[in-house]
């Protein structure tokens, strides 16, 4: 979904659709709708059957799997709230883990399921503790063949 307000940076963004970089930042204030951004973005990049305009059709069947959450070549992280954390009383920053993002880089070593590109979604960014950050930027330096990296965040900080 594109709001109203981001139509002209979706039309920057397609006018070098055939030059696109292996990562994106997505930056601003919270709540203004960022993540509807990056996801409209990974879904046209997954879409096998794009419009010229390069909009995801969404009737091809990874259109159909990326709508229902289930596409085996996106790929999320965000910040680990377990219920162990909220039982224990203390308030702890919600933070994304280095074990989440090897969870994450392990499949992005092997071929896409789909045999198109694999896109990894990261929000917020600023959300990433120091160890996750250092494994995502080993990955950022040397990113696999056909891997797009999508980070949102509300700060540049």
């Amino acid at each position: 979904m594109i709001y109203a307000w981001q139509q002209s940076a979706w039309q920057n963004l397609t006018a070098h659709w055939q030059n696109l970089h292996h990562a994106w930042l997505f930056l601003g204030k919270a709540h203004t709708g960022k993540n509807a951004f990056a996801r409209h973005f990974a879904q046209a990049l997954l879409c096998e059957n794009p419009s010229d305009a390069h909009e995801a059709c969404g009737t091809c069947p990874s259109c159909h799997l990326f709508l229902n959450g289930n596409h085996p070549d996106f790929y999320t992280l965000s910040p680990d709230t377990s219920e162990s954390d909220n039982l224990s009383g203390s308030r702890k920053l919600a933070q994304i883990k280095i074990d989440a993002v090897r969870a994450i880089l392990e499949p992005l070593n092997q071929s896409s399921v789909r045999g198109g590109r694999r896109v990894v979604l990261i929000s917020p960014a600023e959300s990433l503790n120091v160890q996750a950050a250092n494994a995502l930027l080993k990955i950022l330096e040397e990113p696999p063949q056909s891997v797009v990296f999508l980070l949102i965040a509300n700060s540049s900080d």
